[in-house]
């Protein structure tokens, strides 16, 4: 999916369309925005930040904004 969005878009575009993504997710951060780790969404996020971090290296805000609420057991793997 990475690979479409790498060609269809021009660099120009592309720049603009994952910078208003981070800034969308800022946004969604300050205004108190916590959506659940539920199947769904967690499926959405890592998509997302798989495709943002192939595409532009910044991988980390989709998930972050998913588990930023979230207390460390949570969040940590083992």
């Amino acid at each position: 999916m990475a690979g479409t969005v790498l060609l269809a878009l021009p660099a120009s575009r592309m720049e603009l369309l994952f910078g208003v993504l981070v800034l969308l997710g800022v946004v969604m951060s300050v205004s108190g925005f916590r959506p659940q780790p539920i199947p769904s969404v967690l499926l959405s996020a890592g998509t997302l930040s798989g495709i943002m971090g192939t595409v532009a290296s910044v991988g980390g805000p989709p998930m972050a904004l998913v588990y930023q609420g979230a207390r460390g057991a949570r969040i940590r793997s083992t």
